[in-house]
């Protein structure tokens, strides 16, 4: 399939086949009949051969171990059952939880909420990461390891409660796919001599060879948030 709707998320080479890679194109007849020839070639060069190499036995065993792993690993992630309590889980019973929160009179939460995105706003253009500093410059990190991780950020009038600072990592080669990238929350150590300006620290677990990279990003963080990108702000290190 094309990577769109939940393929997206469950492709794996070892599980099935991909065509393109998400590409989007404004004329969609050209669209599929660059998606057809994939088709077509991964039929002929891949999918097709793998049906048709069998041993002496006449068993394809390759093709039979890809239908395997896609029942063992696909069938109990991608079901409706696991979809309808991450659902509740995850958004109705929260939903609930935040309408009943605002509607109270006597904590005046909607009110407070609204107070704080508004200086948010306000202020979030005095955030800026003023330095990362990592052991990982000077030395190569092996599978197995970590990578400890600092950073100093300016908040101006904000504090370290009021935003979310995350290592955003992940292999150098998928740059342009965010589905192979991790993030991790960095803790706040202390507030530098300077007024507005906080440490923070993180460690990243290596648990793949090859050429990483990271960054460091930061977003404002409430409890009431549905998420952390509902006030459409965003700061990445440069």
């Amino acid at each position: 399939s094309v990577l769109d709707g939940w393929w997206v998320e469950g492709f794996d080479p070892e599980l099935g086949w991909k065509i393109g890679n998400g590409e989007e194109y404004l004329d969609p007849d050209y669209q599929d009949e660059v998606e057809a020839r994939q088709l077509y070639h991964m039929l002929e060069t891949q999918i097709i051969p793998q049906f048709y190499k069998r041993g002496e036995d006449d068993i394809p065993r390759q093709w039979i171990a890809k239908i395997k792993n896609s029942m063992k690993r696909l069938g109990p992630y991608f079901n409706t059952h696991r979809m309808l309590q991450e659902y509740l889980t995850k958004y109705y019973l929260p939903a609930i939880d935040n309408r009943k929160n605002l509607l109270d009179k006597v904590k005046n939460t909607a009110k407070d909420l609204v107070s704080w995105k508004e200086r948010i706003i306000n202020e979030w253009s005095r955030v800026k990461v003023l330095n990362v500093d990592s052991d990982g410059f000077i030395k190569t990190v092996r599978v197995g390891e970590s990578l400890l991780v600092d950073a100093e950020i300016q908040l101006g009038n904000l504090t370290p409660s009021d935003v979310e600072v995350q290592i955003y990592y992940g292999p150098v080669e998928k740059l342009n796919e965010p589905h192979n990238y991790n993030t991790i929350n960095m803790i706040p150590q202390k507030k530098n001599a300077k007024p507005g300006i906080y440490k923070f620290t993180g460690s990243i677990e290596c648990t793949k060879s090859g050429q990483a990279g990271y960054t460091i990003r930061v977003l404002p963080k409430h409890e009431m948030l549905i998420n952390p990108f509902e006030l459409g702000v965003v700061y990445w290190a440069e």
